[in-house]
């Protein structure tokens, strides 16, 4: 296995998906979500972007087009080609600021573009061609700056101009002639960046070893560098023991930490030093490879494992974990006590409530059990709808 295996993973899981048997549309908790508008899509896309969900209207991408929809009744008021349809979208995560008035981002293969909010207008382009870009992450942002992932560095892209203002190095604790490609990134408002990464060396016993590199974004120098530590674990039904994989998929900040994801432990690391000041380490549980989701002092993660887990920030103690039907490869949203996922392997979308997990609602498209269609892009959530992108259609839901 080698670090591409998150892309080929989202895919693989979403045709087993595709093909097991599951519960109908609307099975319910203690709510319920209802279709409030669907478009149809040309089933030529791989998009899966987070849609923006906010004041009455939704930004999301398929088919290779920016469009902006109403929230309320999934009237399209405008759409953008974003050029060749052969080009992979490559945020897994479209960014906004600025309100309704401001400006969309967007990580499109050899370029990240910038466009007006009101009126789709492109403000800039910056292009990355010759910077290696690493599939499927998601771009992080400050008040003036995007960072993307990239295979061997990462980049920080003014969001002003889209000017390319510094390139972060991976390579000081590379073996020789090995690329670390960078995974999530984790953004401080006080100007430091967090880039995990994985890599795998041929013939190495340890399938991926994986760094945490912590730069300045405002100089560019790096200011620390963790070593993932490996462990080893006894597979199930043998008495042998193995290498567990430790490649760095996700970092968030939270306070004085940056918890860090790897594809077989949470680790909490002091964020100016890059001491560790706690770990938990999950083999059979988490297999996380899109990094966590911060908020209300936890993180949220969901791994391959088919478990959402809810982890104290300060402690590393689960506060609850939830098993759901398939393989998970999700950006969790956290917001008014709900906890919102889609589960790309089964094609549903999960609302939790934060404080125990419980499920409040979870269901697939209508029509499943007949079209086999499921929600694969992760959900965007607003005040009052939910947007994901499937396979055939893009949909609008109430809330439960």
């Amino acid at each position: 296995m080698r670090p591409l295996a998150p892309a080929l993973l989202i895919l693989l899981f979403t045709l087993l998906g595709l093909v097991a048997g599951c519960d109908l549309f609307g099975d319910s908790g203690t709510g319920e979500a209802n279709v409030a508008w669907t478009i149809p899509t040309a089933l030529n896309h791989l998009d899966l972007t987070q849609p923006v969900v906010e004041d009455g209207l939704t930004y999301a991408v398929y088919d290779h087009f920016l469009k902006a929809v109403n929230a309320h009744d999934g009237q399209v008021l405008w759409s953008i080609d974003l050029g060749n349809g052969s080009h992979r979208i490559s945020s897994r995560k479209l960014l906004e600021d600025g309100g309704p008035g401001g400006r969309l981002f967007l990580e499109h293969t050899d370029w990240v573009k910038a466009f007006d909010k009101e009126t789709g207008r492109l403000l800039w382009l910056a292009d990355l061609v010759g910077f290696p870009i690493k599939d499927l992450t998601k771009m992080v942002q400050d008040q003036d700056y995007l960072y993307l992932s990239g295979r061997g560095a990462a980049l920080q892209v003014r969001k002003a101009d889209g000017a390319i203002t510094h390139r972060f190095d991976l390579q000081s604790r590379a073996p020789a002639g090995i690329i670390q490609p960078a995974y999530d990134l984790g953004v401080s408002d006080d100007g430091l960046l967090y880039i995990p990464t994985g890599y795998s060396v041929p013939g190495d016993s340890i399938t991926i070893r994986g760094n945490v590199y912590c730069f300045d974004t405002a100089t560019g120098d790096e200011r620390w560098v963790f070593e993932v530590p490996n462990r080893r674990w006894v597979r199930p039904g043998t008495p042998d023991t193995v290498w567990a994989d430790v490649g760095a998929s996700g970092a968030v900040v939270d306070g004085d930490r940056v918890i860090i994801t790897t594809t077989s432990q949470v680790i909490a690391l002091d964020r100016f030093s890059g001491e560790v000041l706690w770990e938990r380490f999950m083999p059979l549980e988490s297999g996380f490879w899109v990094g966590p989701t911060g908020a209300n002092g936890a993180i949220y993660a969901g791994g391959i494992s088919r478990y959402v887990y809810k982890i104290d920030a300060a402690t590393g103690e689960t506060r609850w974990r939830v098993q759901v039907e398939g393989s998970l490869t999700p950006i969790l949203v956290v917001r008014d006590g709900r906890v919102y996922f889609t589960d790309t392997a089964w094609g549903e979308l999960w609302v939790l409530d934060d404080a125990t997990g419980e499920p409040v609602w979870h269901g697939q498209p209508p029509g499943h059990d007949e079209t086999g269609e499921g929600y694969i892009s992760p959900v965007g959530v607003g005040d009052r709808y939910m947007v994901s992108v499937a396979e055939a259609n893009v949909y609008g839901l109430t809330k439960p």
